[in-house]
């Protein structure tokens, strides 16, 4: 359950070598950062959704590339996808070139990848069947229009920035805010140091995370996974003394370990297969109990993650889906705006 009044944060960022001009959006509770989003100033958002035309395909891994319209190229991959409606022909299992489809924006081009695109199946054949591909047929609302939603929602939220030009952009969507949306310009203490950001955004950026019973945990990121290791550390000694579930001083320290890696699997924006390795317990009652445990802080979280299961060398594997920039695609922006 989340506890303290939330804050959210925009900073203005502008273009930098690799880095493109945008709004900075924090979202911060109780001190700890909850959630992070760049909105870059171009027209695409993870959410829109565009009826494509493929452009070229590989039938042996499952991936095409299509046109979006505007010289912009998407990627998609299909793999073995059924009832997949196209407008010019009945699917058969494959893509052709000329190929006409709806997809929606799962992850924005970077670097040398290629905007991606899922298949848009909760779209209705109507809206798009007389529609010449390729074009827009829904643009998602920005990040910036949601971090206002979200504090008119909640009574006890308030929205700050520091930028004149933002507020106005602010203001110009809200109406009757009232305190709610303010320009923040306190002369004796800046909005950062008021709310700890910097503190907070370290603990989500950090290799090794301290949990507050003594014990550790370190996330490694790589191509493929997140990696995260529970650690004893001091915990041991701390965790020896007490009597949790039998005295059982690995079951203490993995239940510390869970909650906060529920957290940082949130706020860090993880996604796609991520690896825990617990400290190993004795019993099979408390895998069982770990497990629920660790599925119950999970599965409210947006998107929601699961733990399949614990292995018999103690791992837990967690999947996620991807949806958006995780902290390491952020962390530039974040050394440049905040962490400097």
């Amino acid at each position: 359950m989340k506890q303290g009044d939330l804050r959210v944060l925009a900073y203005k960022v502008t273009a930098d070598g690799n880095i493109p001009e945008g709004i900075l959006i924090i979202y911060m509770r109780s001190g700890r950062a909850e959630r992070i989003v760049f909105e870059r100033d171009e027209q695409v958002k993870i959410g829109d959704v565009y009826l494509a035309r493929v452009k070229s395909t590989n039938p042996e891994t499952g991936g095409a590339f299509l046109d979006l319209g505007d010289k912009r190229t998407a990627f998609i991959n299909y793999g073995e996808k059924k009832n997949i409606h196209l407008i010019n022909r009945a699917y058969d299992g494959s893509l052709k070139p000329c190929d006409e489809l709806a997809v929606r924006v799962r992850d924005l081009a970077r670097g040398d990848k290629k905007l991606r695109v899922i298949f848009a199946s909760d779209v209705p054949v109507e809206e798009y069947e007389h529609k010449k591909a390729p074009c827009i047929l829904h643009s998602a609302k920005s990040a910036f229009d949601k971090s206002l939603k979200d504090v008119i929602e909640d009574e006890n939220a308030m929205w700050l920035t520091e930028d004149a030009g933002i507020y106005e952009k602010a203001s110009a969507l809200i109406q009757n805010s009232g305190e709610r949306v303010k320009l923040y310009a306190d002369p004796d203490i800046s909005m950062n140091a008021l709310y700890d950001v910097r503190a907070a955004l370290s603990r989500i950026t950090a290799r090794r995370v301290h949990l507050p019973g003594g014990a550790e945990i370190v996330i490694d990121r790589t191509e493929a996974m997140t990696v995260i290791d529970v650690n004893s550390a001091a915990g041991r000694k701390v965790h020896m003394s007490g009597d949790i579930h039998g005295g059982s001083t690995a079951f203490a320290i993995n239940t510390e370990a869970a909650e906060e890696i529920a957290y940082q699997i949130d706020a860090r924006n993880l996604g796609g297969m991520i690896l825990v390795d617990m400290m190993k317990m004795k019993d099979a009652e408390s895998e069982s109990i770990l497990l629920k445990q660790m599925n119950d802080r999970m599965e409210c979280l947006k998107p929601p993650a699961h733990a399949e299961d614990i292995t018999k060398l103690g791992i837990v594997e967690i999947v996620r889906a991807k949806c958006g920039e995780d902290i390491y695609q952020l962390k530039p922006i974040l050394d440049k705006t905040i962490l400097a």
